[in-house]
């Protein structure tokens, strides 16, 4: 089986997204945010309402300035900046929500708990759509939930070569492990056999 790969295409990015904002806009808000926070997928997907959106004196409902979570993996708590875009679609997203309880998934499944409670979708359901998005969009590379996580980390290296920040974030232990996780590794070796050429000499 194929490794999981980032989506290292902007076009292949775009064309996902819409797709998904096409067919549900729940599932194209959680690929979007996804790629925008480089959350594990069962942490993105527990995220509440109240994780995003704090209420002001009032009544009046804030967007808030980052996210903290305390990832499942780990235990160790995460501030994660919400950014510009993220910001814009919440805004959209949660217009239908202004009545909804602080307590309510963020990503609301069709399918309720057995004592009829709202709950989040689940990772197979998240890969289920990722595959469907996938094969509608003519995505060749292997795709999986981790797909989401990692095309994060690749863009994060491609813009800001700070793989030492990268690494902590993600909390690996070596910034090999991280190159190698994004699947840059690769890309660096082919740049540094593309730097060798001796063109022209006869």
């Amino acid at each position: 089986m194929n490794a999981v790969q980032p989506l290292k295409d902007r076009k292949q990015i775009k064309a996902m997204l819409k797709y998904l904002h096409k067919k549900n806009f729940r599932d194209y808000g959680w690929v979007f945010m996804g790629i925008h926070v480089g959350l594990r997928i069962t942490d993105l997907l527990k995220l509440k309402v109240k994780d995003v959106l704090v209420e002001k004196p009032g009544g009046r409902r804030q967007i808030r300035t980052h996210i903290n979570i305390k990832e499942n993996k780990t235990r160790k708590t995460r501030l994660i900046k919400i950014n510009n875009p993220v910001r814009d679609f919440l805004r959209e997203y949660l217009t239908p929500f202004k009545e909804a309880e602080m307590e309510y998934p963020l990503f609301i499944s069709r399918k309720r708990n057995k004592d009829g409670s709202l709950r989040s979708i689940t990772r197979q359901t998240a890969y289920a759509i990722l595959k469907e998005a996938k094969e509608a969009c003519g995505i060749e590379e292997s795709v999986g939930t981790h797909t989401i996580r990692k095309t994060w980390g690749y863009w994060a290296y491609k813009t800001t070569k700070d793989i030492a920040a990268i690494q902590e974030i993600y909390g690996h232990n070596s910034a090999k492990d991280t190159l190698r996780y994004i699947c840059v590794d690769q890309v660096q070796k082919d740049f540094i056999y593309e730097s060798v050429t001796f063109q022209g000499i006869k």
